[in-house]
């Protein structure tokens, strides 16, 4: 392909776009999310989702498209199957996740599924988030029922933050994704640890830096911001992290201040996020921000932490900043669409109060392969 073509400010022929064989190591998850940002000098993934919560957002056509490889993938593991299980988060308060609920569902019923929703709370609320919302329970033979339905196939829409549930230990129906992907034993250092291996072959197939569509990271365990236990850590690799940074924008003439960010090396929804330009603003943390970085969803506590290189965007929409989010089922990239947050500055957290979503019109084709190589990478982790 022609750079003009490759939909990205960077100077890199675009290659074809990734095949099926690509996941040569292990099969690919049910469906997978990643954030995507552009910085104009490099592109790069910062998060990856395989239970993601916004299958309300895609269009139409995205939809119909998700249904298509929802299909093709759940036939392929079980042909005989006709019925699948939805396990939903146990919390009903969020009006945008039950909407995405009711969206992944009818995705799965358009596939040509009959479909059961469920959540695992041994109580569910008389004024419920969805219709038919059913009790998650499992018999001594191992078989996992909602309400009086026995799906064949269990499809997770819940990332386990907390744990694997009692009622997913040792049960005979598959689970896609699969319960051990869940945050209580992910960690997002493990994925970008494997997503530089990824990213090197690739830049060293089509002789490029990965740097271009990569992101400096470190690790950081036994954190406690509310104690201020651990922060030497955090600072002194904070101060490592910027350094290497500071190499590279030398090298390619970039005339901007590094930064990076400081997240919860496992968690989703945005949450146990700051950024840095130096270790001294870890030490000097207020009380405000620490107790900020001292748990993520559910009220987990934050025992470790990952220093990532900040990527700024470029991009934006009616004037508002954006990042790209691009969803895949079975390995394909389904749809693309835009987060956008006219309350943050490029450099910041996108994920975060004042955020909503718009039409990404340009449909990056780089955007789409940075992501892809970040889906598989998520199923190199392990």
């Amino acid at each position: 392909m022609k750079k003009e073509n490759c939909g990205t400010s960077l100077k890199i022929d675009c290659p074809n776009s990734l095949a099926r064989q690509d996941f040569t190591k292990n099969p690919p998850h049910l469906f997978t999310s990643v954030d995507v940002r552009d910085a104009g000098f490099k592109i790069a993934p910062v998060d990856t989702n395989i239970f993601p919560a916004g299958w309300h957002l895609l269009s139409e056509a995205g939809a119909e498209t998700a249904s298509k490889y929802m299909a093709q993938y759940l036939q392929d593991k079980q042909p005989k199957c006709k019925k699948i299980g939805i396990v939903g988060e146990n919390f009903s308060r969020n009006e945008h996740y039950w909407k995405n609920v009711q969206a992944l569902e009818k995705i799965i019923a358009d596939a040509g599924y009959g479909v059961v929703v469920g959540v695992t709370a041994s109580e569910i609320a008389e004024a419920q988030p969805i219709n038919g919302l059913r009790h998650i329970h499992k018999n001594a033979d191992g078989l996992i029922f909602f309400g009086d339905e026995q799906p064949c196939v269990i499809v997770s829409n819940r990332d386990f933050a907390s744990g694997a549930p009692e009622e997913f230990r040792d049960i005979k129906q598959p689970v896609f994704p699969p319960v051990s992907m869940g945050w209580y034993r992910r960690s997002k250092s493990a994925h970008f640890e494997a997503y530089d291996q990824v990213a090197r072959k690739f830049a060293e197939k089509h002789n490029f830096d990965p740097w271009l569509i990569s992101s400096y990271h470190e690790a950081c365990g036994t954190v406690d911001f509310k104690r201020k236990e651990g922060l030497e850590c955090v600072a002194l690799n904070v101060d490592k992290t910027i350094r290497r940074i500071a190499k590279k924008y030398e090298e390619y003439g970039i005339e901007q201040e590094p930064f990076v960010f400081i997240k919860a090396d496992s968690g989703s929804f945005g949450m146990g996020i700051m950024t840095a330009r130096g270790g001294d603003e870890v030490l000097d943390v207020n009380k405000k921000l620490r107790n900020k970085m001292s748990s993520t969803k559910d009220n987990m506590d934050i025992g470790q932490v990952i220093i990532q290189e900040g990527v700024p965007t470029i991009q934006t929409s009616d004037g508002k900043i954006a990042e790209s989010l691009v969803y895949m089922v079975a390995g394909e990239v389904v749809d693309s669409f835009l987060r956008v947050n006219d309350q943050k500055s490029a450099l910041e957290n996108l994920n975060s109060s004042g955020m909503s979503f718009a039409i990404d019109t340009d449909k990056s084709e780089f955007v789409k392969i940075i992501a892809k190589l970040a889906a598989i990478a998520a199923c190199n982790e392990n």
